[in-house]
């Protein structure tokens, strides 16, 4: 895995939002990067979509949780 990041790191290739979707440990590296300075370009940009998504994905997935009804009234959740 670190030979194919360095691979696309040489090569200057952009790599896409859902890119990062499935790679949120990469996406986690190119962003501290980006805030750095190290790293510039569109690859930025989308390792913050896909970071913006994944939050997003998760704050539905605790309000969809919440939805559900309590089967114990009496116990809370």
């Amino acid at each position: 895995m670190a030979l194919a990041l360095v691979a696309i790191a040489a090569c200057g290739c952009e790599r896409s939002a859902s890119y990062f979707v499935e790679h949120p440990d990469v996406a986690k590296q190119v962003l501290a990067d980006c805030q750095r300075g190290t790293h510039r370009g569109p690859d930025c940009e989308h390792a913050l979509a896909a970071e913006a998504k994944a939050r997003s994905e998760a704050a539905q997935a605790v309000w969809q949780s919440m939805q559900k009804p309590n089967p114990n009234p009496t116990e809370a959740r």
